[in-house]
């Protein structure tokens, strides 16, 4: 009788507030890889210098000027490539973070069907014995 009820329990669980933990942890990990890598301001920064690295005193001529011209061109570059790298390790965590999500949304279901099924072979295997 209690290990009727039990399962009951363990099933009901399972596939009502079992199923909406896991997608608001799944969520939060999302959220969390979002913000880690920093998204949404890279995104909005993907241009400027890195570190804010730049140079405004020319002196009077135009090779100071080209040197510095070049000078902030260069940082632009560094911090585009340095931004661009970030955003895509983010974006590829994310991708990966869906994909193994939606695995493990699969495998959800059909765990209590494994679990029962492991048991019963698990309780023949010590019958055997």
């Amino acid at each position: 009788m209690a290990f009727s009820t039990l399962l009951l329990d363990y099933l009901a669980w399972h596939f009502s507030p079992g199923l909406i933990d896991f997608w608001k942890v799944w969520a939060d990990l999302v959220y969390f890889i979002y913000h880690f890598f920093a998204i949404p301001i890279h995104l909005k920064s993907v241009f400027k210098p890195l570190y804010r690295l730049n140079d405004t005193n020319a002196e009077f001529g135009i090779w100071p000027y080209v040197e510095l011209k070049l000078y902030n061109i260069i940082m632009r570059l560094v911090g585009f490539v340095f931004r661009a790298v970030t955003l895509i390790i983010g974006l590829v965590c994310i991708l990966l973070h869906l994909i193994f999500g939606v695995f493990l949304f699969v495998v959800w279901f059909f765990l209590p069907p494994v679990i029962l099924i492991l048991f019963v072979y698990g309780f023949k295997l010590l019958l055997t014995i």
